[in-house]
């Protein structure tokens, strides 16, 4: 592209000094041009028409940044934060680091809630894709707004798609550092369809209490949007079943991948 725009500075000059005609600049001569009228930033060939898209190479790593916003309240409970994530994929890995700011908690103010890495590995039989992964807390929370204990979470996604739809089922398991509260399973199952540029799913989510022997319930709905090839925003909004849920929650976030 940029040689195309340097051609068309120099045949500028060039069709004034010698005669030389080209209407739309594209380096080749009007008599000759079997596509006049091209647009300037496409690329031609010698007969002066668009050439096929020229195959570029994919990149094996790739590169995310995310930015949103999260809202969750419940009866004795309300909570503000912007979170930020810096992610990379390589083949059939991925890895992410998250940290999140709360702007408000009702009875304590603001500050840094807990960091976390995760990690990840795909594999895809036919239709079917299973991924593994590891969440590892870290502890980054100001005082008094989360815990000061690293915790271990191993997960298990599988991901069946068929067509357009997919269907999901999710499972993990927190290993706490803090001895106070107990290891706890979260199940997660829906079904999702994609519409061109954008993606959309239900789920129903099943929590285990770190303090009780109950689950909370929680249904989820999720869409993801592509802006452009590159940027895309995701809003998720989840909403509690059962009284110790907690009542509803958002999150937005805006993305880029480069």
């Amino acid at each position: 592209m940029c040689r195309r725009v340097i051609l068309g500075a120099i045949l500028f000059s060039f069709s004034y000094s010698f005669g030389f005609q080209d209407s739309d600049l594209d380096g080749v001569e009007d008599s000759m041009d079997k596509c006049p009228n091209t647009p300037f930033f496409v690329i031609v060939d010698q007969y002066g028409c668009p050439v096929k898209e020229i195959p570029i190479k994919r990149r094996k790593v790739k590169f995310y940044l995310k930015s949103g916003f999260s809202h969750s309240k419940d009866k004795d409970y309300e909570s503000n934060s912007i979170s930020y994530s810096l992610a990379t994929s390589f083949r059939k890995f991925y890895v992410s680091y998250t940290i999140r700011y709360y702007t408000y908690i009702r009875n304590v103010g603001k500050g840094f809630g807990n960091s976390s890495l995760y990690m990840s590995y795909r594999k895809f039989i036919k239709n079917l894709g299973i991924y593994t992964g590891l969440r590892i807390t870290i502890p980054t929370a100001s005082k008094d707004i989360s815990s000061r204990y690293v915790n271990f979470t191993p997960s298990l996604f599988f991901n069946y798609f068929k067509g357009k739809s997919d269907f999901f089922f999710y499972i993990d398991r927190t290993f706490r550092g803090d001895p106070s509260k107990r290891d706890t399973w979260l199940f997660s199952f829906g079904y999702g369809y994609s519409f061109s540029s954008v993606y959309a799913n239900f789920s129903m989510d099943l929590i285990e209490s770190s303090v009780r022997s109950i689950y909370n319930k929680y249904i989820n709905f999720f869409i993801l949007f592509d802006i452009t090839r590159n940027l895309y925003t995701s809003i998720n909004l989840s909403k509690g079943l059962n009284e110790e849920a907690t009542d509803r929650s958002l999150s937005v976030k805006l993305g880029i991948r480069f």
